[in-house]
């Protein structure tokens, strides 16, 4: 009955710990605390049990073992958490890159060229201004001043606005959590922070691309 309870208490030991530090995005910190907890559970139960109970030899022995378990499982969990931390940060980098030279270049390249395609191969006798053609082309996929979310490649929401007739202003900024920008105190455009931002203005002159973030 004794050790019974003795299970029940290293139970709740590291239980608590690991329930404090609970986040379902990173599991790292119930992880320590979970070792934190066991490690003063095994201290708790050798000084209250192993050492009042148990013969000297095994005492020795008990001892070691709970150091050894300590030992391996904290060397076990800075490894893992070093590997995980770099894997981590490669995704970083591979979803920064993809959303660089993918899906932002993708999205401006196709509006951008398309629009200054219509606007130079307008029919004769026809001569709509530069923000009327590209209306004609996406004004219907544009909602409150963006464009529509679930449009196929939208990376994370692109913002229009005009300056007259002659100036479209597109703003791409990540919404994924791995897509960090440069400046981590960066207030994006869609009400985030520190996420990748780009801005492609375009005229009939042609585009002018910036980086923001």
């Amino acid at each position: 009955m004794k050790y019974l309870l003795w299970l029940f208490v290293g139970c709740i030991c590291i239980g608590i710990l690991f329930f404090i530090g609970y986040d379902h995005h990173d599991m790292w910190n119930s992880v320590f605390g979970g070792m934190i907890g066991g490690t003063v559970f095994l201290t708790m139960f050798y000084f209250f049990i192993v050492r009042k109970e148990f013969l000297s030899k095994w005492k020795i022995i008990t001892a070691s073992l709970f150091a050894l378990h300590i030992f391996a499982f904290a060397a076990f969990a800075v490894t893992s958490y070093r590997a995980a931390s770099l894997q981590r940060e490669n995704l970083y980098k591979v979803i920064s890159y993809s959303f660089n030279g993918g899906i932002v270049h993708l999205e401006f390249y196709r509006r951008t060229l398309s629009t200054l395609h219509h606007y130079y191969n307008q029919p004769t006798g026809e001569k709509k201004s530069f923000v009327d053609v590209f209306n004609s082309l996406y004004g219907n996929k544009i909602y409150s001043g963006t464009f529509e979310i679930n449009e196929p490649q939208a990376p994370g929401g692109t913002f229009v606005t005009y300056q007259g007739d002659s100036l479209v202003q597109l703003v791409a900024a990540s919404s994924d959590a791995f897509a960090k920008g440069i400046q981590p105190d960066f207030v994006n455009i869609n009400g985030l922070t520190g996420k990748i931002q780009y801005t492609a203005t375009m005229s009939k002159h042609g585009v002018m691309y910036e980086r923001n973030n």
